[in-house]
């Protein structure tokens, strides 16, 4: 267990830097698009572009950090509320939000992908979930080398719409 927390911790602390690192990046590029200005329209956009970018993967940098849970007892067997394929999707709908696929694991567990553009944010897309259901928010984020989102959730409590 204290090899497992210990990587947990050194993955929480490699994200700390490279949050860090994004965000002053960010300003730089900030900085430096205030001072090209009107002078160079387009590179003080460029800029402005890296600079929102960076704050964009910096905050979902502070999702991760913010949603990590430590599991303390390995030994306890967490149990989720069956709920049908059919009722996660009504739900998924009443919240307004869009997914692209939907999997039902056999842990009563579910992983849904989102479309890279919606008219909400995606922790508006997460909060609107838990307010329509008792959920539980596993693990959510982007995938690698792709804009799509992905939350995996289970409920807590049976739900039908």
């Amino acid at each position: 267990m204290s090899d497992k927390h210990d990587s947990v911790d050194s993955l929480l602390a490699a994200l700390r830097e490279l949050r860090a690192n994004w965000l002053a990046k960010s300003q730089e590029a900030d900085k430096k698009g205030r001072q090209l200005g009107v002078g160079n329209i387009q590179q003080a956009l460029y800029q402005r572009g890296i600079a929102e970018g960076l704050r964009s993967a910096v905050a979902d940098i502070e999702q991760l950090v913010t949603n990590e849970k430590h599991v303390t007892d390995s030994s306890t067997e967490i149990s989720y509320a069956y709920v049908s394929r059919e009722a996660a999707l009504t739900l998924l709908g009443q919240a307004g939000i869009h997914i692209t696929e939907l999997h039902q694991h056999e842990d009563n567990t579910f992983s849904a992908m989102l479309p890279p553009l919606q008219v909400i944010s995606f922790q508006e897309r997460l909060e609107k979930l838990r307010t329509i259901a008792d959920i539980t928010i596993l693990a959510a984020g982007k995938l690698p080398n792709t804009n799509k989102g992905y939350v995996d959730f289970a409920f807590s409590s049976p739900y039908s719409p």
